[in-house]
C-alpha cells in the first residue's frame, strides 16, 4: 500500500510540477502489479477458478484503467486550476467526479454479474469486497494528498 500512497502523491506532484508522462506510466504499471498481487493473495482461487477469473478480471482492469485515466485527468484539471478555482470550474469538476463515481458503480455491477456467472456469487462477492477495499485505500490516499478547495 505504501507504493500506492507514493503513486498518488507523485501523480499529484507530477501534475503540479509537470514531470514526464512516461514516469507516471511506470508508476501506474507498478500499481497494477501491486493490485494484482493483493487480489491474488486475497482471493485464494483454485487453478480452475483462476482460469475463469483472470480473463474476466483483465477485461475489468482494462475498463477500470480507462476510468482511472479520466480521474487522473480530473486531478490534473484541479491542480491546474487550484490557485484560482472559479465557482464554474468547481461545479464542472465535481459533476465530472460524480459521473465517474456512477460509471465505477456501473462497472462494478457489470463485472460482478460476469464473475458470478464464471465463478459463482460467493467468489464474485469476495472479489467485489477485495477490490472495493483496495479502491477505498487508494481513494483515501488520494484525498489525503490533494488539497481541499480554499
Amino acid at each position: 500500500m505504501l507504493r500506492k500512497t507514493l503513486f498518488w502523491m507523485l501523480i499529484f506532484s507530477a501534475v503540479v510540477y509537470s514531470q514526464t508522462t512516461s514516469y507516471i506510466e511506470v508508476l501506474k504499471s507498478d500499481v497494477k502489479t501491486q493490485r494484482r498481487a493483493l487480489i491474488t493473495g486475497a482471493m485464494g482461487l483454485t487453478e480452475e477458478q483462476a482460469q475463469k477469473f483472470w480473463p474476466v478480471y483483465k477485461e475489468y482492469e482494462a475498463e477500470f484503467d480507462k476510468l482511472m485515466d479520466r480521474e487522473l485527468e480530473l486531478i490534473k484539471k484541479y491542480a491546474e486550476n487550484y490557485a484560482d478555482l472559479s465557482d464554474e470550474m468547481a461545479d464542472v469538476l465535481i459533476k465530472q467526479a460524480m459521473d465517474l463515481d456512477n460509471e465505477q458503480l456501473d462497472l462494478d455491477k457489470k463485472y460482478y454479474a460476469k464473475l458470478k456467472k464464471e465463478i459463482g456469487a460467493k467468489l464474485a462477492a469476495k472479489f467485489r469486497m477485495v477490490d472495493k477495499r483496495i479502491n477505498l485505500m487508494i481513494n483515501l490516499q488520494v484525498a489525503a494528498s490533494v488539497p481541499v478547495i480554499e
